[in-house]
């Protein structure tokens, strides 16, 4: 009898103890991990983030005493579900057996509008709206000369990330239009030929910057170079006719601006509004590389 109440006791165990063992899960179960550039891991739970620190209590510290750790020093914070938000990186790389996390919860870091563009080329081309017609022509004109009209900026721009939200660039930009000079006098029938080309550097600040949408602010500066070729309506190779510039052929250029680019994966649509030379609108395609 003795002997068949200890059997019963080996057997109920044999497999209380298999469940009771698996009722507590250990640390790698339960705890965030970040997986350090140097490759050595830190069990923690994540309490924020910021743009220079991730902030986190170890789950070895039995004090729960609140610490930090520069974010550049960390690359993975993995959750016990095994999915994993990228903290620092120049190019998102997935880690063998990991599964990314959709976008909706890559954005509960509020302080983090979506992942860094350092490195990113953004290739985009367009065509933009100006009022040099209206200046020149419509605005400005003595009684009886021309009138202007919103003409046509043809756009490209090359802007690469130089830090997680900004990029520095260049722009080029060409018009043309053709006119009465303000210089001539009503009984003469003097016109010319103008064109402007646009060369300026730009430095973007995104505000937001996921896999699909750029919404950002920034300026340009640059210098604008003005073709003015007049001509007679009956002699078109007079060439001492007066001109609206005058000889002035340079010109300092300033624009502030804004704008958002929508792409899906490596090709979208860009829209930019902006105040000052070259265009105060502007739209196109945009290439991401």
């Amino acid at each position: 009898m003795r002997k068949l109440k200890y059997s019963f006791v080996i057997i109920f165990l044999s497999f209380a103890m298999p469940a009771f063992s698996q009722s507590k899960p250990g640390i790698a179960d339960t705890c965030d991990i970040l997986k350090l550039w140097d490759g050595s891991k830190i069990y923690c739970q994540v309490k924020s983030l910021s743009d220079v620190a991730v902030n986190y209590v170890s789950c070895t510290d039995s004090a729960k005493k609140p610490t930090f750790i520069v974010r550049t020093k960390v690359h993975y914070w993995i959750h016990p579900d095994n999915s994993y938000i990228v903290i620092s990186y120049d190019s998102v790389i997935t880690p063998p057996g990991l599964t990314a996390l959709p976008e909706s919860i890559i954005k509960k870091d509020t302080t983090d509008k979506g992942p860094s563009i350092k490195h990113k080329l953004f290739v985009n081309c367009g065509v933009g709206l100006n009022t040099v017609g209206i200046r020149l022509y419509g605005l400005f004109t003595p009684a009886g000369g021309g009138s202007g009209t919103l003409g046509f900026t043809y756009n490209g721009t090359v802007d690469y990330g130089t830090y997680r939200n900004l990029t520095v660039g260049l722009g080029f930009s060409y018009e043309e239009i053709n006119g009465e000079p303000l210089a001539s006098v009503e009984s003469e029938r003097n016109f010319e030929y103008l064109t402007r080309f646009n060369c300026g550097v730009r430095v973007l600040r995104y505000y937001v910057h996921t896999n699909y949408c750029y919404v950002y602010t920034g300026f340009r500066i640059g210098l604008s170079y003005w073709r003015d070729i007049p001509y007679d309506i009956n002699a078109p190779s007079k060439s001492d006719a007066n001109t609206t510039l005058e000889d002035k052929s340079l010109f300092p250029s300033f624009q502030a601006l804004a704008g958002i680019k929508l792409i899906y994966r490596v090709i979208g649509l860009h829209l930019e509004v902006g105040i000052g030379t070259p265009y105060f609108a502007e739209a196109g395609l945009s290439i991401k590389i």
